[in-house]
């Protein structure tokens, strides 16, 4: 397994590799939970929405498979294609059907996680490979990327704008809000 997520609970634990395969944890019992088969490539994101009620993952071939928990029930792939394969992935806390993606091809994309649709692609936002993504945990209007072109970037989801670009020293690979959002 090569991507793994703790619940907010800490209860469980998903993990995401090279079987396609997205397998939750049971960190209490010690024993595999359940094992969702719906990618056709090898897994390279997994991460649960702020409830812990879905989980969603992407793979090497662009897809991007939400998961629900209280149902039990897998979306039907969706994505860009193999042009863009998937390298963080993150469901808005504050607009709970706000996915966020970032890619490969250093295009992040804002998507509808109930109609699975794009709401705005930031096609090449980084010039190498987007490698991490975090939406604040206070506001539904700022989402940042990272990546391995050594930019942070910020975004406003209601404008549909970069609003800034900041350059650092080197390669950046994850990123992540406090969890009061003021860094």
């Amino acid at each position: 397994q090569t991507r793994v997520c703790l619940s907010s609970s800490s209860q469980f634990l998903v993990s995401g590799g090279l079987d396609h395969c997205v397998h939750m944890w049971d960190l209490k019992t010690k024993r595999l939970h359940r094992s969702l088969k719906d990618h056709k490539e090898e897994v390279t994101c997994v991460s649960f929405n702020s409830n812990d009620s879905c989980i969603v993952s992407g793979s090497t071939s662009g897809d991007l498979v939400l998961h629900s928990l209280t149902t039990n029930l897998s979306s039907r792939a969706f994505g860009h294609g193999s042009n863009q394969p998937i390298h963080d992935l993150r469901l808005s806390a504050v607009k709970r059907s706000l996915l966020g993606s970032i890619s490969d091809g250093g295009s992040m994309v804002l998507w509808d996680a109930n109609t699975q649709r794009e709401l705005q692609v930031f096609d090449g936002a980084h010039k190498a490979p987007g490698s991490g993504l975090a939406f604040s945990p206070t506001s539904d209007l700022l989402v940042v990327s990272v990546g391995l072109d050594k930019k942070i970037i910020c975004y406003d989801t209601a404008s549909k704008l970069i609003l800034r670009a900041i350059r650092v020293d080197g390669p950046l690979t994850s990123v992540d809000f406090t969890l009061d959002g003021t860094g």
